[in-house]
């Protein structure tokens, strides 16, 4: 790539994850909207109900589930897309840089549990990049916690095995937005990840941190 291909390539992937934060903000800012209008359509409502008063019962009902259930999903949702989103785009700068430098094997050619794994062996033993010191990089293996916990327990903090729980609760202690639901919660709140808005975003802007850093150590920028 020459300098102008480079430059390009790096805002192509800085500005995925300013989208990203946007999408999160634009779909929570729209579920509240959404519900009504669902609402307001009579032909939903059950024929034996007066459409009135089926129609506020069902709007404080589906508010509720909203508030416990659609937020959570909608959250959890952004989480694993965010780490699936900075996965891909770390393949994809391992991948320029192997072609930029003329390696003959790139990250998917190393050992590692996951993708996240090969992309730091790549980076770290190739490039020389000390992703152990950035801030940044820690915050993604944080993210990779709870994505774990979202992916494969559905949120359930206390279904993960124990070493699993010390090591997401000490982080959560620290951490805004994003906390377990504890016994004042309702029933279905309980030791379940309960995220925040905030969260999403604070961490989308950690992406973006960390692969501008990236493109500073290894002179792509």
């Amino acid at each position: 790539m020459n300098s102008e291909e480079r430059k390009r390539f790096c805002l192509q992937i800085l500005t995925s994850f300013d989208w990203l934060a946007h999408y999160c903000t634009s779909m929570e800012n729209k579920l509240p909207a959404e519900i009504d209008a669902w609402y307001i359509d009579e032909s939903k409502l059950p024929l034996s109900m007066n459409p009135e008063e089926a129609r506020r019962e069902a709007t404080r009902e589906f508010r509720r589930e909203e508030s416990r259930n659609f937020s959570r999903s909608l959250r959890y949702s952004f989480v694993v897309l965010l780490f699936l989103t900075t996965e891909n785009q770390l393949n994809r700068v391992c991948d320029a840089l192997r072609v930029e430098r003329g390696f003959p094997i790139g990250a998917r050619d190393l050992r590692g549990a996951s993708a996240i794994d090969r992309c730091k062996n790549y980076l770290t033993k190739v490039e020389g990049v000390q992703l152990g010191d950035m801030k940044p990089w820690r915050r993604m293996k944080d993210l990779q916690e709870i994505r774990n916990c979202i992916v494969h327990e559905g949120g359930r903090v206390n279904d993960l095995d124990a070493p699993k729980v010390a090591k997401l609760k000490k982080f959560i202690e620290t951490e805004k937005g994003v906390s377990i639901g504890g016994s004042g919660a309702d029933s279905d709140e309980i030791g379940m990840l309960l995220i925040k808005p905030e969260f999403c975003q604070n961490f989308a802007e950690d992406a973006k941190t960390l692969f501008n850093d990236l493109f500073v150590a290894t002179k792509l920028l």
